[in-house]
């Protein structure tokens, strides 16, 4: 644990990564329902960015409670924000 830890704080501190952290019907003071996490790289031959989705985690007490597809939309809906031409599912 103290090892993903550090890797995620680094990834977050140089803007390497965008986490996305889903909560049980948006209450925020409880455990965290699942994340997902993308990664930012770039199409040299579209001149275009390209999100990685190499992370995507539903607790097992939210799995099927539409978690994953929350987090999966919003990770979509941020690609087309930032311009992106895909999602990588990695």
């Amino acid at each position: 644990p103290e090892t993903a830890r550090r890797f995620l704080h680094e990834r977050l501190g140089r803007n390497e990564s965008t986490i996305f952290v889903a909560h049980l019907d948006g209450v925020m003071d409880t455990a965290p329902a699942g994340f997902t996490q993308l990664y930012p790289m770039f199409s040299s031959v579209r001149a275009s960015r390209v999100f990685v989705l190499n992370d995507l985690y539903v607790a097992e007490r939210a799995r099927r409670r539409g978690v994953a597809l929350a987090l999966l939309s919003a990770a979509a809906e941020y690609g087309q924000r930032e311009g992106a031409i895909r999602l990588e599912l990695e």
